[in-house]
């Protein structure tokens, strides 16, 4: 079986296990069982996060964009097979949102949504099953403060569950700034800490990975800065219950730091390719896992390819017969569909150009090497349109097409105030920002007991929520 799935299909599947390996599993050890799906893939551009995920359980992948300045996300339900229906803006609560991610958090089956910003020093955890409703958010708060990154994954161990866990990087924690923390979820809101630990460096673009075709997902991510000139992208086991480091490698930070997408591009090989690239650069890397002894997992440097134009982003497209490469150029303007196998140099499958006065803003992959190419008019960020690429057999066609719900700062209005000071003692508070957080309503009630005085999100700053009555 060729996984050619990179995370945009829907989701992880954790399956039971049984015989020997339930018995492994009680002893501590993560079950390696072939899930039903890979992991969602989460693209990023500096406003938005986009992925995908089976959100209502009808078994068809929808998709998601988080508005990174409001927190809003937006929905394309997959209503019919192949067919989006768009839904209005919905608030997450973590205005400056940073991390994203999907899986099965309260249900197997369907995906919940883990949005993350360090300013709403908590994580909402969001199910998205009502198409016409949006449904009220649970909130997640870890020891460590100011979380940057939400990865959904299996955490295995002792009390490990059928349900996927959380792990958190923080960075709002003093002089030791960056800690991880371990997640075991039960769902709702029934999270126990694992592990809370420090780290040397900043966490980013965290997510969920297969290694191998048939095996549990692992953590990768880019510790940022780790000397003066490179980062590092660093892969983590979970099975323990602890993340333990399985290999890295390092990655110039100019011209800029780099970003990496991952699938199975040959078809004759389970392991993964890793294809690391810095935005305007016109090359990327392509770095082979292997495995050689049983669990112990390296990144190969095996090869560089070159492009005719400098890379804005890059996003892989599962299909039947293998994996494609999307290619965004020239300031998000142009884009191409690469074939791609893993062992030779790219080659052009279809060009396209943004609508005159618009640019591109990313795009959701849609299975069978389709996908919906999202763009905006020049000089707005926020996705404001979609085209849905249907594969012929030979060719893309153009199969949808139509605005986006627009997003607004009018789409979550704020209902938590940050000051600087803490309120009703300092005489001048200073207000420092004002976030939102969708499981409140909109008018609060003034009475004893309806205010609170959060923990200081960093030393001296206080942040005053308004709770009202859940409706």
């Amino acid at each position: 079986m060729n996984a050619n799935f990179q995370r945009s299909s829907s989701t992880i599947r954790k399956t039971g296990c049984s015989g020997i390996l339930c018995l492994l599993a009680l002893l501590g050890l993560q079950c390696t069982a072939a899930r039903g799906g890979a992991p969602s893939f989460v693209n990023e551009n500096p406003w938005e996060l986009q992925t995908g995920g089976d959100f209502d359980g009808d078994g068809r992948s929808d998709l998601v964009i988080v508005d990174k300045a409001t927190g809003v996300y937006r929905i394309g339900y997959q209503l019919s097979p192949g067919v989006y229906t768009w839904v209005s803006p919905r608030a997450s609560g973590i205005a400056n949102a940073t991390g994203l991610g999907v899986g099965k958090i309260n249900s197997l089956s369907y995906d919940s949504i883990a949005v993350t910003g360090p300013d709403a020093n908590r994580a909402s955890l969001l199910d998205a099953t009502n198409p016409a409703t949006a449904n009220l958010p649970g909130s997640l708060f870890i020891p460590s403060l100011g979380p940057n990154i939400s990865v959904v994954l299996d955490i295995g161990g002792p009390t490990n569950t059928a349900l996927d866990d959380l792990y958190v990087a923080s960075i709002y924690n003093g002089i030791s700034a960056f800690r991880e923390t371990l997640l075991r979820n039960n769902g709702g809101t029934n999270q126990t800490v694992l592990a809370d630990n420090s780290v040397s460096y900043l966490y980013e673009r965290a997510d969920a990975v297969l290694l191998h075709t048939n095996r549990a997902p692992r953590l990768a991510l880019f510790a940022r800065n780790t000397s003066v000139s490179t980062d590092a992208l660093n892969l983590f086991e979970m099975s323990s219950g602890a993340a333990v480091s399985l290999t890295s490698v390092t990655t110039p930070i100019a011209p800029q730091p780099y970003e990496y997408v991952t699938g199975q591009f040959t078809s004759t090989n389970p392991y993964t390719q890793f294809l690391l690239y810095p935005p305007t650069g016109s090359n990327f890397l392509e770095y082979q896992v292997t495995e050689p002894s049983p669990g112990a997992y390296t990144l190969v440097s095996n090869n560089v390819f070159t492009v005719s134009n400098s890379i804005d982003r890059m996003f892989v497209l599962p299909g039947t017969n293998g994996p494609r490469l999307l290619v965004l150029f020239s300031g998000d303007l142009a884009a191409t569909v690469f074939g791609f196998d893993g062992q030779h140099a790219p080659t052009v499958l279809q060009q396209f150009t943004a609508v005159p006065g618009e640019h591109f803003t990313g795009a959701g992959a849609l299975g069978n090497g389709g996908f919906m190419a999202y763009s905006a008019p020049l000089g707005q960020n926020a996705t404001a349109r979609f085209t849905q690429r249907t594969w012929t057999g030979s060719s893309y066609s153009n199969s949808a097409s139509g605005s986006l719900p627009p997003v607004s700062g009018y789409s979550a209005s704020g209902n938590v105030m940050q000051f600087q000071f803490e309120p009703f003692v300092t005489n001048n508070p200073v207000l420092l920002r004002l976030n939102n957080a969708g499981d409140w309503a909109t008018t609060p009630a003034i009475s004893a007991g309806r205010f609170r005085a959060c923990q200081p999100v960093q030393q001296h700053d206080f942040a005053l929520q308004l709770h009202a009555a859940r409706r």
